[in-house]
């Protein structure tokens, strides 16, 4: 049993990584906005904040504090409008989630505007999300 300890855990500090992965930016619209979703269902909100603009990433944040009694069951969207010639997409998110003590789930819509940006750090362009999400719902307003 001792034998097999560090070997466990040397399997588990390898396989970690493969669980979270960062966004990376680009002008790809379909990765990104994966990435975007794939974040906000782990949770990950300062990984999907990097793909807010960076004059709304403190409302973003502010919007998704660190709530234990938070579950998001389901996110993705429902809704994509890509204009590759303009630079532009509208897109509606769709969260499911629930709020401890409560088990019902329930559903919450961010309509989103994104833009293709000229991002010299990535060397090129990537999309970003303009404005900030609406209220999301506490557990006072999960009732």
């Amino acid at each position: 049993m001792l034998k097999r300890l560090p070997l466990s855990i040397l399997l588990l500090v390898l396989l970690m990584p493969a669980c979270t992965r960062p966004i990376e930016l680009g002008s790809d619209f379909i990765k990104l906005s994966d990435h975007f979703a794939e974040a906000m269902r782990w949770q990950d909100f300062h990984g999907a904040a990097r793909l807010v603009v960076a004059a709304e990433r403190d409302a973003f944040l502010d919007e998704f504090p660190s709530n234990k009694d938070l579950h998001m069951v389901e996110v993705g969207f429902e809704q994509v409008d890509l204009n590759q010639a303009e630079g532009v997409a509208g897109a509606v998110l769709l969260v499911e989630y629930y709020l401890l003590p409560s088990v019902t789930v329930r559903e919450w819509r961010w309509s989103q505007q994104w833009r293709r940006m000229d991002t010299p750090s990535v060397g090129g362009s990537t999309w970003m999300i303009q404005a900030p999400p609406p209220a999301f719902p506490g557990p006072e307003t999960a009732k």
